[in-house]
């Protein structure tokens, strides 16, 4: 099956993309740990979030 036959299929299937899907998924478990765990945000401490390497 192709990349674009499984993306229409999955589409049909569930209502979103697989990337959609994927970034669902992975938020919903981020939140879930945020929730239940001591486990910092990395890159918090000092405001800075994203950097270039």
């Amino acid at each position: 099956m192709s990349r674009s036959a499984f993306a229409a299929h999955f589409m049909k299937a569930f209502g979103q993309s697989p990337m959609v899907m994927l970034k669902i998924v992975r938020l919903k478990k981020a939140a879930e740990l945020l929730a239940i765990t001591n486990y910092p945000v990395q890159g918090s401490e000092n405001g800075r979030f994203f950097e270039s390497k």
